[in-house]
């Protein structure tokens, strides 16, 4: 379900990442679609850094599926071997497309 390489679509802000913990036991969070649309084929996309400067050592993405309108919904996923030798780490949600 993870695709990347496409062009920003800018409903995608309307995805929150409301909390996000990356730890050694693995990624768990929740997320909300804040739009009047269902958001179709949400990812939480995390990116590892070598340091806080940069250095992008390897990106996780954490499929989510569907989410309704208003919709809020836990997520879980264990945590990327690149997580170790990670610095620091940013995250952004994605959505295939909107109905």
């Amino acid at each position: 379900m993870c695709q990347g390489s496409r062009p920003v679509d800018p409903r995608n802000s309307r995805l929150d990442v409301l909390e996000i913990n990356i730890s050694q036991a693995g990624i768990a969070g929740w997320i909300k679609n804040s739009s009047d649309k269902t958001a179709v084929g949400v990812m939480v996309w995390v990116n590892y850094f070598r340091s806080a400067r940069g250095g992008l050592i390897g990106q996780q993405c954490i499929p989510i599926s569907d989410l309704t309108a208003g919709e809020r919904r836990p997520f879980r996923a264990s945590q990327s071997v690149k997580a170790s030798e990670a610095e620091s780490w940013t995250h952004a949600a994605e959505a295939l497309d909107w109905k």
